[in-house]
């Protein structure tokens, strides 16, 4: 199995750490580190499983400059079916455009949405909601909302509580195929152990075990459980 990270040196809000948590997930990966100002590896080979974390909203833009060149590869990819998770940040680079205050950035394109940055006015907050029938718990920090720019949106999440999309969304994220990307900060994929153990195993081609499953497992119901109290402020 190959496991692509993109520009990895950007990675913040605990990002640095799911590198070496999908390490030991599959010990026999191969890890590919695509460095900014290199071409990608998906490029040339095939990956089973493309991930690229939260980042500064200044490299999120050296992000989106740097995969520009390669926005086609990586949308025929997404349609074939390769495994994916974009996080926090790294949502922004997927939609049609950023805007702000006195300020635009062209993004790649491959989703129906946009973003409005408001730099005075960071969110931050948690939420809880299904994709399928597994229940998913995020944590955000974020200048950015998305906005859909079509009324059939592919989106990741059904919100239950907590804000989607942006505040007025009851959908959280976008998903192509086996292609996800959400808001959440980078401890997503560590959170939601029903879910990163569903995808990993997809992309493996067979069953994987997490580090500390079972307490990973614990904890994930003990959120769950906490998320959706009515007494609990998200």
């Amino acid at each position: 199995m190959k496991i692509e990270f993109l520009y990895p040196d950007f990675y913040l809000y605990g990002e640095e750490a799911v590198p070496e948590f999908l390490k030991k997930t599959i010990p026999e990966a191969e890890i590919i580190f695509d460095n900014i100002g290199e071409e990608p590896r998906f490029v040339s080979e095939k990956p089973d499983f493309i991930y690229m974390g939260g980042m500064s909203e200044k490299n999120r833009d050296r992000s989106i400059d740097a995969l520009m060149p390669y926005k086609d590869k990586l949308n025929e990819l997404i349609s074939s079916g390769v495994h994916g998770l974009f996080t926090s940040t790294s949502l922004d680079c997927l939609g049609t455009k950023i805007t702000g205050d006195n300020y635009e950035k062209k993004a790649l394109g491959l989703f129906p949405f946009h973003s409005v940055e408001k730099l005075m006015k960071r969110y931050h907050g948690l939420f809880v909601g299904k994709y399928d029938s597994i229940t998913i718990i995020g944590f955000k920090s974020q200048f950015t909302e998305g906005f859909a720019d079509t009324s059939d949106f592919p989106y990741f999440i059904k919100t239950d509580r907590g804000i989607g999309l942006n505040k007025g969304a009851d959908f959280e994220g976008v998903k192509r195929n086996n292609f996800f990307a959400t808001y959440s900060l980078g401890p997503f994929i560590i959170q939601n152990p029903s879910f990163t153990k569903k995808i990993l195993s997809e992309a493996n081609g067979k069953e994987v075990v997490i580090p500390f499953e079972k307490l990973a497992f614990e904890n994930y119901e003990r959120r769950i459980k906490e998320f959706y109290d009515p007494k609990k402020d998200l």
